[in-house]
């Protein structure tokens, strides 16, 4: 299990826009898919910051017969992570842009973040 800390966007004054082609390209996002997400702006309520509170991204593998597997033989990092996101663990990444698709955190700090 790996596990970070995101800051939240404060609830009150997140502000909405739509990514640049860019921005998806980075994030592995479809050119064609509509998507708004969400940037900090600042507010009293959130002391001019655009956060407010935090959230846990989290990448939990499952160890299975293939994992097991290829730990006893002594596979490189790589052919561990391709296995076990082929049988459904969420990375880092991909568990922070979830959570950008709902609106709770920002591109920025996922980048910061999970860099």
């Amino acid at each position: 299990m790996a596990q970070r800390l995101a800051r939240k966007l404060c609830s009150h004054c997140k502000e909405a826009y739509k990514p640049s082609s860019e921005i998806k390209k980075e994030l592995n996002l479809s050119p064609d898919e509509d998507i708004t997400l969400y940037r900090a702006k600042g507010c009293n309520k959130c002391n001019d910051t655009g956060y407010r509170g935090r959230i846990g991204l989290y990448e939990v593998m499952i160890v299975s017969e293939a994992i097991e597997r290829l730990t006893v033989e002594r596979a490189s990092v790589e052919d561990v992570k391709r296995v076990a996101v082929s049988e459904g663990m969420l990375t880092l990444r991909q568990d922070g842009i979830e959570k950008l698709k709902k609106g709770i955190t920002s591109v920025e700090e996922i980048m910061r973040v999970v860099a």
